[in-house]
């Protein structure tokens, strides 16, 4: 666990429950890729919990109906702090002075593109002319990171590029045109493709020989939270001061309330880290890859 990004006495006022910043009488949090009310108290409820014991402070929910919406809000200074991913972090920094609060490392978060053994194809070189699919259109690991690894393989994704690229509308439809072999290859999170394999009722052995990685992207850089415009740096810093010092307890309500889902088992393994901008050039190349050369007028 991180143990840099905090000292040990300020760890040890936290957890007495003595205020190090002038607190607001409340703060409005966000997720940004859960839609709507219920679904953000049913997976955050008991972080909520955790945070408001340890701030002293009242924790509000602020529902957002999608990506666009979470990066309005903040950057409308409606929200104070919201737990992003990368994709979003990037569109949140193009628009407004931003102030990330603390990152989520997650070890096996890559992006990964498989293609049906049946087809042959044995690298991106070969999708010369072939179906490639993806879903969750603007996601990190889903639209952009394809698109990415599509154009550094020597495809223009801006034009037809010899590629017939597309995304459709969920998870599972994608799951079931890569088993018929309907597709010639799928790119998604490397999670997605152990779920998939589950989901698909295939052993680990044999969806592996059957449905092999052909190429895959580095580490992604961390999902984090982070701080609207304005809001005290004083506050900013004991927000990150009490998650790092109940950092296990943090991680373990967020698994618990998400149950057995690829979302509770990216975090399995997560701890806290420290954020570094220039990390997130890879999303803005991906960005760029998918044809978005102006982020900040991203709708």
């Amino acid at each position: 666990m991180l143990k840099t990004l905090t000292s040990t006495l300020a760890a040890l006022v936290l957890t007495a429950g003595a205020a190090l910043a002038e607190m607001p009488e409340k703060l409005r949090f966000a997720v940004t890729d859960l839609n709507g009310m219920e679904e953000l108290q049913r997976e955050f409820g008991p972080f909520r919990d955790i945070l408001q014991d340890i701030l002293d402070t009242e924790i509000e929910f602020y529902a957002v109906p999608d990506r666009g919406a979470a990066t309005a809000a903040i950057a409308a200074n409606r929200v104070d702090i919201v737990l992003a991913g990368p994709s979003e972090y990037v569109l949140m920094r193009s628009r407004a002075d931003v102030t990330p609060v603390v990152g989520i490392a997650k070890p096996g978060y890559y992006a990964v593109i498989v293609s049906p053994a049946s087809k042959g194809i044995d690298s991106l070189e070969d999708l010369d002319g072939k179906k490639v699919i993806t879903f969750a259109p603007g996601g990190t690991s889903t639209e952009l990171t394809t698109r990415l690894m599509l154009e550094e393989a020597g495809f223009d994704c801006k034009a037809s590029g010899g590629v017939d690229f597309s995304i459709i509308g969920g998870f599972a439809p994608l799951i079931e045109a890569l088993v018929r072999e309907e597709v010639d290859a799928v790119g998604f999170a490397a999670i997605h493709y152990r779920l998939a394999q589950e989901r698909a009722g295939y052993s680990p052995e044999r969806f592996w020989k059957d449905f092999p990685i052909i190429a895959e992207t580095p580490r992604l850089p961390p999902d984090l939270f982070v701080a609207r415009p304005g809001l005290s740096e004083d506050v900013i810093a004991e927000v990150r001061d009490a998650m790092l010092a109940n950092e296990d307890a943090i991680f373990a309500s967020i698994i618990k309330a998400a149950g057995d889902t690829s979302f509770s088992r990216a975090f399995a393994e997560a701890s806290f880290t420290e954020i570094d901008d220039a990390a997130y050039d890879y999303i803005r190349n991906a960005y760029a890859a998918a044809g978005y050369d102006n982020i900040a007028e991203i709708d």
